[in-house]
């Protein structure tokens, strides 16, 4: 399975996907788990290139890379990173659609309510999240308001419920 955890900058996506990673990997010992941080994959390629067109290009990147690793070799992948851009979100829906077998993408939206360091760095013009009918595995946490374990549990619960449908 393919999880997205995005949003804005400073709004917990590291930090959850690294915990999220952790209990992927003591849940699932014999599956193999490759993280995918975008602030990474930027500093790789070295692409400093901010505007609309720069991040598309890293983000579709990222998409180009979960895509191998969940089609070659099946791993779980866990990417943390703004995907500001319905088109880059849906990018990575249609290469996923490509893999026969596979498990849909889990996206995870985070979001805040209160004012952090690095809030200077928004994209000011992130696609809003409203339009819940473009994600059909998607959840919201606010950061601001669930902690960390409390976030964890709500993402592992929906992927147990992606994952063992009634």
């Amino acid at each position: 399975m393919i999880t997205v955890f995005f949003g804005q900058p400073n709004s917990g996506k590291t930090t959850l996907a690294r915990k999220y990673a952790m209990e992927i990997e003591f849940d699932y010992p014999y599956n193999s788990l490759e993280k995918i941080d975008g602030d990474s994959i930027r500093d790789m390629f070295q692409n400093k290139d901010f505007s609309k067109e720069g991040r598309i290009k890293n983000i579709n990147r990222i998409s180009d890379i979960a895509y191998y690793l969940h089609s070659t070799q099946m791993d779980d992948v866990v990417i943390s990173a703004v995907y500001p851009y319905r088109e880059c979100r849906d990018y990575l829906d249609l290469l996923n659609k490509n893999i026969p077998f596979s498990d849909p993408i889990l996206w995870v939206y985070l979001h805040h309510t209160d004012v952090r360091e690095r809030d200077k760095y928004a994209v000011a013009d992130f696609d809003t999240i409203e339009d819940n009918h473009q994600f059909k595995n998607l959840i919201k946490l606010n950061t601001t308001e669930h902690g960390i374990e409390e976030c964890i549990k709500k993402v592992l619960s929906f992927r147990w419920s992606l994952s063992n449908p009634t």
